[in-house]
């Protein structure tokens, strides 16, 4: 099954709050996830299960048919979750003005997606200032170069260096998965810190404040008013 498929469909172009993002279709409604649980292929705990949802996340619920609620995926199809689990508020959510993706086989080859399927399996390992090894130990921009090394290309060693190859994305609606996120601290003069984008607005990074590899999202002004620049 592709990444696609898995991850859900928050992008941050969806919400009216942010008025830099065009606007296509109602998608649903902004929820929060409240307790941790799965969002599964139907409604039943022993089909496939699609994602873990883990609380503080945010996802977009079209339906609620109690006890279930129908989380919307990359895709356009329906995960489902137990409603419980769930904070439904009333921030519509929107599809770009494009619609959801059609083409997912097309979707699953890009090169973006491999990165990010990559990504995932190393969530948990360690943060180590100036680690390069993606199971021992590794900072920042050293899993952003081991990851993108993995597809053929050799990035520079440095958050800074990195955020000055490949080609900028200017607006937040045109991020697609594998693009590379560069954030700086007001109180710094330079970039530093990266993470990959994972689509839905969240991104994986290794942080030394979450003490390895792990997922964040753009919602969380902590990050979103850090964010200086991406690339691809």
């Amino acid at each position: 099954m592709s990444l696609t498929l898995r991850l859900l469909l928050i992008v941050l172009g969806m919400l009216t709050a942010h008025g830099a993002w065009s606007q296509g279709q109602v998608a649903g409604y902004v929820s929060v996830v409240k307790k941790e649980g799965g969002i599964f292929a139907e409604k039943s705990s022993n089909s496939h299960m699609y994602f873990p949802a883990k609380p503080g996340m945010q996802i977009v619920v079209r339906v609620v048919e109690d006890p279930w609620a129908g989380v919307v995926m990359a895709d356009g199809r329906l995960g489902w979750i137990k409603a419980a689990f769930v904070e439904v508020t009333d921030h519509v959510a929107y599809w770009p003005e494009q619609g959801p993706p059609r083409d997912q086989q097309q979707l699953a080859s890009r090169k973006g997606d491999k990165v990010v399927e990559e990504a995932r399996k190393y969530v948990g390992t360690p943060y180590v200032w100036g680690g390069n090894d993606l199971q021992g130990g590794v900072d920042c921009s050293g899993f952003v170069k081991k990851l993108y090394g993995q597809i053929g290309e050799n990035l520079p060693r440095t958050a800074a260096q990195q955020a000055k190859v490949g080609t900028p994305i200017l607006r937040l609606e045109h991020l697609q998965p594998g693009d590379r996120l560069y954030f700086c601290d007001a109180s710094r003069t330079r970039i530093n810190h990266t993470g990959i984008y994972m689509g839905g607005g969240n991104f994986i990074h290794s942080a030394r404040s979450k003490g390895g590899v792990s997922v964040d999202t753009l919602f969380d002004p902590k990050w979103r008013n850090k964010l200086v620049a991406a690339r691809r």
